[in-house]
């Protein structure tokens, strides 16, 4: 028997989680969502992921329900297509977010890193009380710190959302492509680096805000995370349903979503 088809009769006896689990832990090989989606693209008899997976499902089902009766077998099998319909999307669903949000952090981690040098470049401790360069000196300590602020709360925002998916529906298992993941690491730390010297500079001027406390940030975040991933949830679960022709499950969850949308953005103006 080939590896291949030793690793299809394993998958054959995975439940509707664990389908998924693996499938997933295949994709992460991969460094980014878009290096996957153009090796599937460039193999012409390729079939796409979610119908693999739902063929999977279905043939362990049916074996393993063969001797009951046809009814609890198509109950059993739409749950199970369901759930596995829903861990996929849901999977898609928090790449993309990372991936869209991972350009954005980028760039505010490159503003705070060039908001510290120029605080820097003045010399805090050279700086006399009164004068102009303390003015100014002043301004680029309050703008270092709102900078700080909206890259920390984004970021933990993020990484709590990840996590959070990840434990509830993946086991704990890392479902994030590489390069993402690792680029979204390095700006925590390189932001964690940038406000140690932030408050030790600003321990040497009276006049300074107080230090930075990046621990109530991740707090903060923690709240913004939940509904994002109530979002994320919602809409897997819609496109679980739509893709087993549910359309009004799928319509009446699409709009719950809407609903909460539209809240977020009447509170924000």
């Amino acid at each position: 028997m080939s590896h291949n088809s030793r690793i299809e009769k394993i998958d054959l006896l995975l439940s509707p989680k664990q389908a998924v689990l693996s499938h997933v832990a295949r994709l992460v090989q991969f460094g980014s969502v878009f290096e996957y989606r153009a090796s599937t693209s460039a193999r012409l008899d390729s079939v796409h992921p979610l119908q693999h997976l739902s063929e999977q499902v279905e043939r362990c089902v049916e074996e393993t329900l063969s001797e009951e009766d046809d009814d609890k077998i198509e109950r059993t099998l739409w749950i199970a297509l369901r759930d596995v319909g829903f861990l996929f999307f849901l999977h898609e669903y928090l790449n993309d977010l990372v991936a869209s949000r991972a350009g954005l952090l980028a760039v505010l981690s490159e503003l705070v890193d060039e908001k510290l040098g120029r605080m820097i470049d003045l010399s805090p401790r050279k700086v006399t009380s009164g004068s102009q360069d303390e003015i100014v000196l002043k301004s680029r300590f309050v703008g270092f710190t709102e900078t700080v602020e909206t890259l920390a709360s984004s970021l933990y925002s993020l990484a709590a959302t990840v996590k959070n998916i990840e434990d509830k529906y993946f086991n704990g298992n890392s479902i994030l492509f590489s390069s993402p993941r690792l680029a979204v690491n390095e700006i925590g730390e390189q932001l964690e680096r940038s406000v140690t010297v932030y408050n030790n500079l600003a321990s040497r001027c009276p006049w300074a805000q107080p230090p930075i406390d990046l621990e109530k940030s991740r707090t903060a975040a923690s709240k913004t995370a939940r509904a994002t991933c109530a979002d994320l949830v919602d809409m897997a679960r819609a496109d679980a349903l739509n893709h087993l022709g549910d359309r009004t499950g799928a319509r009446t969850i699409a709009r719950r979503v809407a609903g909460r949308l539209a809240g977020t953005h009447l509170q924000g103006t």
